[in-house]
């Protein structure tokens, strides 16, 4: 398993779908925690941590990063995902070549996940980058996305493995490609025995 992480707007979803165009079975804890984000058991959650308010329009711009419950709710969405993770391998015998999940070393409850290969995906002016594609957010909600996860520098060390994301798409999709293609040979089995069938 590959583990992909990062600071806002670095590029991790460009790399996911660089991966996903390659064959390899990949989930990003993002687009999970938006379907997950109205299931009964978030719902009754979120109303726990934040109480009924958390129903209307951006309830989560309101609370991210400043409401006193805020970062057990993330645990807790942390722990869910975990959950879905192992739920996936067990039941549906679904195994994930590469998980998403940004700001992973800032995430206690991450650390419940089984070692393996990190890559942090690092980009100069990613917060520039960040507003410029986010736009006028409720609240700052980028900024305060920002502030709150793990400097570059620190990622770097903790991940050991890097892609800068300075040049043009195409060209960081290049490095994508080519990264993967040297440290993550054996994609996932559908992906194989599509080579195999082709």
């Amino acid at each position: 398993m590959l583990i992909v992480t990062g600071g806002i707007a670095c590029g991790k979803s460009t790399f996911l779908e660089v991966a996903r165009r390659m064959g390899y079975n990949c989930i990003d804890a993002d687009e999970w925690f938006h379907k997950f984000r109205r299931s009964p058991e978030e719902k009754k959650f979120a109303a726990q941590m934040f109480g009924e308010k958390y129903a209307e329009s951006g309830w989560l711009s309101e609370v991210a990063f400043v409401h006193p419950n805020w970062a057990q709710y993330q645990e807790f969405i942390d722990v869910a995902f975990i959950y879905h993770l192992a739920t996936q391998q067990v039941v549906h015998n679904v195994n994930y070549d590469i998980v998403v999940i940004p700001d992973f070393f800032n995430r206690s409850a991450c650390r419940l996940l089984p070692k393996a290969l990190t890559l942090t995906i690092e980009r100069p002016n990613n917060l520039e980058a960040a507003r410029l594609r986010d736009g006028d957010r409720v609240n700052g909600l980028t900024d305060r996305i920002h502030q709150n996860q793990m400097v570059s520098e620190l990622r770097v060390v903790n991940a050991r493995n890097v892609i800068y994301n300075n040049l043009t798409k195409s060209y960081f999709e290049k490095e994508c490609e080519e990264w993967l293609q040297q440290h993550l040979p054996v994609a996932s089995t559908q992906h194989t025995m599509d080579i195999a069938t082709s």
